[in-house]
This record gives structure tokens, sequence and C-alpha cells, in this order.
């Protein structure tokens, strides 16, 4: 019943990336500007969350996608997270960045 020359890890399809990495490089300056603006998104919707007028946590997935795109490692960390996320909030995320990004099927 248990083959032990088969794992688990070969009966699962590899995993794509949520946010695969980029084909051009940035440039240091935008890299810079990003990671700072990303990094103030964050910290103002933290804010936000304890104020009770706005919501914080959009201005913090901003700020996260921000950090995402600026730096390498965020970009790992992120896409490492999004394999301990559940198979219906992945797929409903995944859906949501396509359809953000123009490649949404009709």
């Amino acid at each position: 019943m248990n083959d032990p020359t088969r794992s688990d890890q070969q009966l699962r399809p590899p995993k794509e990336d949520l946010f695969p990495a980029p084909k051009v490089r940035a440039s240091l300056l935008s890299r810079t500007f990003m990671g700072i603006g990303g990094v103030l998104l964050i910290l103002i919707g933290i804010a936000l969350a304890v104020l009770p007028v706005v919501p914080g946590f959009p201005v913090i997935a901003v700020g996260i996608l921000m950090l995402v795109a600026a730096h390498e490692p965020s970009r790992r960390l992120v896409n490492r997270g999004a394999g301990h996320l559940p198979r219906s909030a992945l797929a409903a995320l995944r859906r949501v960045l396509q359809y953000g990004s123009g490649r949404a099927s009709k």
C-alpha cells in the first residue's frame, strides 16, 4: 500500500510562485523608492488599523506588494508564505492578481 520509493513530493505537481521573478531588474533608484514607499505604506496601514475611521488592511497590502516588487528577499518570503495558504484562498488570490495584471481569461 505505502510504497517507500515514491514520496509525497514526487506526486505533487511543481509549485508555481505567486510572484514570479521579474524578467528585467529595475534600477537601484527605483528599487530604493519602492522599498521606502512600501515600508511607509505598511507603517501608515498599521496606524490606520488602530484608528476607527479608515481600515488599514488595503494600505498594508499595497505596501507589501511594493516591497515584493522592489526586493528579491521579500518576494521569496511572500512566495514561501503563500505555500501555507489553503488551496481555495490561494486560488482566489491568483485570480485577483491575474485580473489586476490584465492576464485574466474572458
